[in-house]
């Protein structure tokens, strides 16, 4: 694969994508994101109250870029992985997010348009269009399986000893719980065999990304974090997550009230993390 035109091809083509770190103590992390293009780069538009998150990103010396969910995608979209650092962007004005990617957020994220589908929205949220950008400089690109299932595909992300970041999409298939002894063995081994051709990571710190959305919307997104250790075939989840029931990723569908209340909360964490900015 070719290290920047097919990955940004695939990027543009792609209606979501995942983006996976490690934090200052060396723990994996990861998150679901609206993958958008800035200057031929692959890129991402944080709200200003994602601070911690751009910052974290930012000083990363490796970010795996995950294209692994066909749904939302345009014909031609192709599972892919690529690595590299970012470049952080500070937007104060909006201007370079209102030029660049308002267009392409507003396609591949429809509850974008309540906010900023015209002129006069924009100008009655204000606080929407100043963003965090960050852009992948990608120093190689590779193929990687395709999640099909929601419950059951994850993103594996390892830290391995080295510093080293790896990433693969998985399908799940936890040992039964009559099996492991719960007084004994307080992690709970996940088996994760991989959905494409790589060989696996190498033991370290690992993280598992599950996450769905609701289609064509995309209003209900939910997402689980699973952190525990990888040994190369199998991960010793820590909390163990199958000692209690887990819920489905999908959140239920909002009410009014609901919707209209995470309008504001997200309004006024934006607005406070703006002030504390203009306060600095």
């Amino acid at each position: 694969m070719r290290v920047v035109e097919d990955l940004v091809l695939a990027n543009g083509r792609a209606g979501v994508a995942e983006v996976c770190w490690s934090d200052a103590h060396g723990s994996p992390r990861a998150m679901a994101v609206v993958p958008l293009n800035h200057e031929g780069r692959p890129a991402l538009a944080l709200y200003w109250s994602q601070w911690p998150q751009a910052r974290e990103l930012a000083s990363c010396p490796r970010v795996a870029w995950v294209l692994s969910d066909r749904r939302m995608a345009q014909r031609g979209w192709e599972p892919a992985v690529g690595y590299g650092r970012m470049r952080l962007i500070v937007d104060h004005d909006g201007s370079v997010f209102s030029e660049s990617m308002l267009d392409q957020e507003l396609r591949k994220h429809p509850p974008s348009r309540a906010f900023a589908d015209s002129h006069l929205l924009r100008r009655e949220h204000w606080w929407f269009l100043p963003r965090l950008i960050l852009v992948l400089e990608p120093t190689v690109a590779v193929q990687i399986g395709e999640r099909t299932d929601p419950d059951s595909h994850s993103i594996l992300t390892v830290s391995a000893a080295d510093g080293a970041l790896a990433v693969d999409t998985v399908s799940l298939e936890t040992v039964p719980v009559d099996t492991v002894p719960v007084d004994t063995v307080p992690d709970r081994p996940i088996a994760c065999i991989s959905l494409g051709e790589q060989a696996p990571p190498l033991p370290g710190r690992a993280a598992l990304l599950q996450h769905d959305f609701s289609v064509p919307d995309l209003e209900r997104w939910g997402h689980r974090i699973t952190s525990g250790r990888w040994d190369g075939e199998a991960l010793a989840a820590v909390p163990d997550p199958v000692s209690r029931p887990l819920g489905p990723l999908l959140p239920p569908t909002l009410s009014v009230r609901e919707r209209l209340r995470r309008h504001r909360e997200l309004e006024r964490d934006i607005c406070r993390a703006l002030r504390g900015e203009a306060q600095a």
